[in-house]
C-alpha cells in the first residue's frame, strides 16, 4: 500500500466546471485531486480524477490570485495586491499566517478598493 505524502501541500482539490454559453453556469464538473479519500461520487454531471502522489504547487486564476509554494510547509499568496505568507505543519494546517497590504511587496493594483476588517476578539494578534 502507498502511503500518502506528510507535506502540506500533499493532499489537494480543484473543482472545476465546464462552461455553457447558454443555461445554466456549466453542464458537467470536474473534481481534480491528489487522493480519492476526498473524494465524490462520479455521475452523469460530475467525475472525480485522482493524480496520486502529487504535491500542489502553484495556482494563478485570471490577474488577482497567485500562490505558489515556495519551500516545504512555506506558502506565498498575492491577492489583488494583498500578500499573505502561510507556513503550515506536515500535515497541512497552518501554524503562522502573516499579512502585508498594498505598497508593502507591490504597488496597489490601480481600481481596486481596499478595506480591512480585523476584530482583536477573533484571533491573537502579534506582530
Amino acid at each position: 500500500m502507498t502511503r500518502p505524502l506528510r507535506r502540506a501541500g500533499a493532499v489537494w482539490r480543484l473543482l472545476v466546471h465546464r462552461h455553457q454559453t447558454d443555461g445554466p453556469r456549466s453542464d458537467f464538473s470536474f473534481h481534480i485531486q491528489s487522493d480519492r479519500v476526498a473524494g465524490h461520487d462520479d455521475t452523469e454531471h460530475s467525475q472525480t480524477r485522482v493524480i496520486e502522489r502529487t504535491e500542489f504547487d502553484e495556482l494563478i486564476v485570471g490577474r488577482w490570485l497567485h500562490v505558489e509554494q515556495m519551500d516545504t510547509g512555506r506558502w506565498w499568496m498575492a491577492v489583488g495586491g494583498v500578500v499573505l505568507w502561510v507556513e503550515a505543519d506536515r500535515d497541512g494546517r497552518p501554524t503562522s499566517v502573516s499579512v502585508f497590504g498594498p505598497g508593502d511587496y507591490g504597488d496597489p493594483v490601480e481600481g481596486v478598493a481596499y478595506h480591512l476588517a480585523w476584530s482583536a476578539d477573533a484571533a491573537e494578534v502579534s506582530t
